[in-house]
């Protein structure tokens, strides 16, 4: 009960503290200049998101973004028919974009999936884009340019090979707007 007691005031201590903190302090206007605290919450609204965007709405989005950014996107077009395309886009998903550089690199773009079948919408939207037997990758540049990543080779037996992750990084910087070409991961 006794312990109770003081935990239960120990939390009303630190939920009080924590209500007294105020973020920004009174007078942050003044002191940093109103000017400043609008740039931050500005520079908050126009982050590149964390996730893939997905379908329609996420490529809108994603354009919306790039406008406002200037980063690249990054598409990744999803082919789930015929059978044989559908399992090249489950191994790029599981080995060439889970390869940590590949991961690493793509926090710096704006990442948009679309899986094929799909809405009338998002047909549309893929069908902008040459697709290619199995996942289609394509970098989109902010002044339109379009450059689309072959992320496998045919092997000499006709069979397909996932690249390396150097290569795939390789390959995204290669096709990307000159200022990821800088990126060290």
């Amino acid at each position: 009960m006794k312990t109770r007691a003081i935990l239960f005031g120990l939390f009303l201590l630190v939920t009080s503290w924590a209500l007294a903190q105020q973020w920004p302090p009174p007078g942050a206007d003044q002191l940093y200049g109103r000017q400043q605290v609008e740039e931050e919450e500005a520079v908050e609204q126009v982050r590149i998101p964390r996730e893939f965007l997905r379908q329609s709405r996420g490529w809108e989005r994603a354009l919306a973004v790039q406008k406002e950014t200037g980063a690249d996107i990054f598409l990744y077009i999803s082919h789930q028919r015929p059978p044989g395309a559908r399992g090249l886009c489950t191994w790029w998903e599981r080995r060439g974009m889970r390869n940590i550089n590949v991961q690493r690199l793509l926090e710096h773009y704006i990442r948009v999936e679309l899986n094929l079948p799909a809405e009338l919408e998002t047909r549309q939207i893929a069908e902008q884009f040459h697709l290619w037997e199995g996942p289609t990758v394509v970098i989109i540049r902010p002044n339109g340019r379009r450059n689309s990543i072959r992320v496998f080779d045919r092997a000499r037996d006709g069979s397909m090979q996932l690249k390396s992750g150097e290569d795939l990084v390789e390959l995204i910087l290669e096709n990307s707007s000159p200022e990821y070409r800088d990126i060290r991961l």
